[in-house]
């Protein structure tokens, strides 16, 4: 059951990356826009003026990509240490996922109308799978450690 659920999770997971990278360009600037807005809204008390929320805009989409992939990291990570009981090679299998769905959202991007492959966007996905597996892999580690204490 254990298994079951944390492939759902996962699985769902990969929906909802892709789903926000096969958005139209449109559709994606609104979802970006629309939170930059309430974000900024809540720290500065009035609405942003445009260079300022294009600014921010820019930056949150950035962490977004990175912070979307890191979470895709862990779950992947923890997934993978349910089939494959070996550190490394569960940390291969969610590094080399990461790396496949980094390349599959960017790429995918290039038929939508409005869309287009950012290799920095690219970069941050890889960057952000990778560092959650390494969080995963170094807190497994380190606790095994802590055990055999």
């Amino acid at each position: 059951m254990k298994k079951i659920f944390s492939v759902v999770l996962l699985t769902g997971w990969i929906g909802f990356v892709l789903f926000l990278s096969f958005q139209n360009g449109e559709d994606t600037s609104n979802t970006s826009l629309n939170f930059t807005q309430k974000v900024l809204h809540i720290f500065i008390g009035s609405n942003p003026d445009w260079g300022i929320l294009m600014l921010w805009d820019k930056r949150f989409r950035l962490t977004a990509h990175f912070a979307l992939f890191f979470l895709y990291g862990i779950i992947s990570m923890l997934v993978s240490m349910q089939w494959r009981k070996h550190l490394l090679t569960a940390g291969g299998i969610s590094a080399a996922s990461g790396i496949f769905l980094s390349v599959l959202s960017e790429v995918g991007k290039l038929p939508i109308q409005g869309r287009h492959c950012d290799f920095l966007e690219m970069g941050l996905n890889m960057a952000g799978a990778a560092a959650g597996t390494a969080v995963v892999m170094v807190s497994v580690w380190l606790l095994n450690r802590i055990n055999k204490k």
